[in-house]
């Protein structure tokens, strides 16, 4: 895979063989990474574990005494009652009553204790682990067998192509990660560096940068038809995986806004440019906004897609749903003017069990959100199946929701709390704020109005008909708006 930016001096270039065993190298790491987090989650789990059960000892002891006088009045009112069998009757029948209770109470805690599979779980998915990089003694890197990588052509005239060890995709056994991820097209597929991180991105066209970043739970796939349609109007279009997605750097940290901006404006310099139309969707837009905000310079035009500004959103979340079940209700939650609560699951920031959610019975939940989230009849079965895939590619469930938990955590931090002061600082680039008109996840009345954050022109446009995602429910009315607006040499208010 190319990389970006001008060549360097031939003694800092890498062959072939050694970006190879660099890649088999990294790909050796994310397993490593995932087992260390596997094993903290279980160590604290364990800790609160013991830490329950303790309390929960500590809790009988001081709670039987009064159990035993409880019995002990309880006896001797049956027995004034007139009990069968005397005192000793009464007794053996308040005994009998607190022993059916007692029996009562153990299989409803049993009944619920069976139910907690989180730490198997992911017992299982360290020991899987492990043996995949046991059984990497037979092979480079610990990945399984190798497979050409079809990117690769012949170098020097007669060299073959390098082969490079392909992990497999959970749940599909034929499938390696880069097919999930590398989707063929009119565009070309690269690897960019990037403020210290390797970035996957689709390119297309000639002209003006126009930079794409995608939202949740997608990845660089969901720009493809912009991928052809700003090409044909002029532009060079160039869609990323977002830090922590598709075939982007999964590093253990950075996914809070103020580092994902700084990635998408390196990722403009390692382009080759100075300066880009940005479009971001989701929380590709929140990255958008944070980026003006933060690099200015670097944003020559922002448009930003079914995304409240970041200060909007924070403002939203004690509205937000607390149980992922009720995210999925999707348009049915809106009011007849559009009004609803919206918002991400609040059950996103709990440890380990959102990411078993996303990934259980083939990513299913994926298909869900992106269906309850847009209008009837998006998204269809294939599309819905390529973005289960790609939250398949381990540790995506993981850092994707690190940028959720981030932003709701850090609310109240010193880090966020600076994050927040920053972005009352007005945006400077001209700014167009699309939006699907029956939006559930972020209803329109909560990004309305962010215009008193923009001191460059700016301007609002519902698309009719479209939900969340509204660049692939209705793609002909997004590009004419996003296309028009961009021709304008000087859009007004």
């Amino acid at each position: 895979m190319a990389r970006s930016g001008k060549p360097e001096d031939a003694s800092d270039q890498q062959s072939l063989g050694e970006l190879v065993a660099l890649a088999a190298k990294d790909v050796s790491a994310l397993v490593r990474y995932e087992i260390a987090l596997a094993k903290r989650e279980l160590k604290i789990d364990g800790v609160r574990l013991a830490t329950g059960s303790g309390l929960a000892v500590l809790g009988l002891i001081i709670v039987f005494p009064g159990i035993m006088l409880l019995c002990f009045a309880y006896a001797y009112f049956l027995h004034w009652a007139g009990a069968w069998g005397g005192l000793a009757g009464a007794f053996a029948f308040a005994g009998l009553t607190f022993l059916v209770l007692a029996l009562i109470a153990v299989i409803v805690a049993r009944f619920f204790v069976k139910k907690v599979t989180g730490m198997r779980m992911t017992r299982k998915t360290v020991v899987d682990d492990l043996g995949m990089l046991r059984r990497g003694e037979s092979s480079p890197d610990g990945q399984g067998p190798a497979v050409a990588n079809p990117q690769n052509t012949a170098v020097g005239g007669g060299e073959a192509a390098a082969e490079i060890p392909a992990r497999r995709l959970p749940g599909a056994p034929g499938m390696p990660y880069e097919q999930a991820i590398a989707i063929s097209g009119p565009w070309t597929h690269r690897s960019v560096s990037a403020n210290g991180t390797r970035f996957h991105v689709a390119s297309n066209g000639d002209g003006p940068l126009v930079l794409l970043l995608h939202g949740f739970p997608e990845f660089w796939w969901t720009w493809r038809r912009q991928l052809e349609s700003l090409a044909a109007a002029g532009y060079r279009a160039v869609a990323t995986d977002l830090r922590g997605y598709g075939g982007s750097d999964k590093p253990p940290r950075g996914y809070d806004l103020i580092t994902a901006a700084a990635d998408a404006a390196g990722l403009i310099r390692a382009l080759g440019e100075a300066n880009a139309i940005v479009v971001g969707h989701d929380w590709g837009g929140l990255t958008a906004w944070s980026l003006a905000a933060y690099f200015p310079k670097s944003v020559r035009r922002l448009a930003v897609v079914s995304m409240a500004h970041p200060l909007q959103l924070r403002k939203a979340l004690p509205a937000s749903p607390l149980r992922i079940s009720r995210a999925l209700r999707g348009a049915g939650s809106l009011r007849g003017d559009g009004r609803g609560r919206g918002g991400y699951p609040l059950a996103f920031q709990l440890p380990l069990f959102p990411e078993r959610q996303l990934v259980r019975d083939g990513a299913e939940m994926v298909g869900s959100l992106l269906s309850s989230w847009s209008a009837p009849g998006w998204p269809d079965e294939e599309t819905a199946r390529v973005y289960e895939r790609a939250m398949r590619i381990p540790p995506v469930a993981h850092t994707a929701l690190e940028y959720h938990r981030w932003f709701v955590r850090s609310a109240f931090r010193p880090d966020g709390l600076r994050y927040a002061r920053h972005m009352r600082s007005p945006i400077a680039a001209p700014t167009l704020h699309l939006h699907g008109a029956v939006d559930p996840c972020v209803p329109p009345h909560t990004a309305r109005g962010a215009g008193r954050y923009v001191e460059a022109p700016y301007r609002w446009k519902l698309i009719e008909g479209a939900g969340h995602y509204p660049h692939e429910e209705r793609p002909e009315l997004f590009d004419a708006e996003l296309i028009g607006w961009l021709a304008d040499p000087e859009p007004d208010r």
